[in-house]
């Protein structure tokens, strides 16, 4: 009896749950705002079209709010789920400093150093390691922002590469 009483509960939940996830896909195709980072931020599980928010940090960066002065970045989307950023040596751009890839793997967004994504909203991507957390923002196609911690918050402005 118990086991008829448990494959029942267990089939109850699975069709309820395939319920949800077609009406959520209803929702989505109907363009309801904000359901898709509310409740990815919430699962912690993330799709490519999640991936691709991240599109408006493709380019060349100009960053400021670093007491050394300003400082030179770039991101390139390799493929559909992997970013390449190089941090350059000085407004040049010729001599890398430091290599790093965001990218999307098995549902999760992350870093080659450690941190993932876990936070998706109106407020941007955040990001956390073990000791620290950033969060991006995009604010114009041409500027977005970079808040570490608490209260740094780096300004990137989009530069015209020669």
């Amino acid at each position: 009896m118990n086991r008829l009483y448990l494959s029942v509960v267990l089939s109850l939940l699975v069709f309820a749950c395939a319920e949800k996830e077609h009406d959520e896909a209803a929702e989505a195709a109907a363009g309801t705002p904000d359901r898709r980072a509310s409740e990815v931020s919430d699962s912690g599980v993330y799709s490519v079209d999640d991936f691709q928010a991240l599109r408006y940090l493709d380019g060349d960066w100009r960053g400021s709010g670093y007491d050394g002065g300003p400082f030179f970045e770039t991101y390139r989307f390799v493929n559909d789920s992997t970013i390449e950023m190089t941090a350059w040596t000085d407004s040049s751009m010729t001599a890398p400093r430091e290599r790093s890839q965001y990218m999307l793997r098995g549902g999760v967004i992350r870093t080659d150093k450690g941190a993932r994504l876990v936070k998706l909203d109106q407020d941007g991507h955040r990001f956390e390691t073990a000791s620290y957390s950033w969060t991006f923002r995009q604010v114009s196609p041409d500027r977005w922002t970079a808040r570490v911690g608490p209260a740094t918050i780096y300004t990137m402005d989009r530069i015209a590469r020669r």
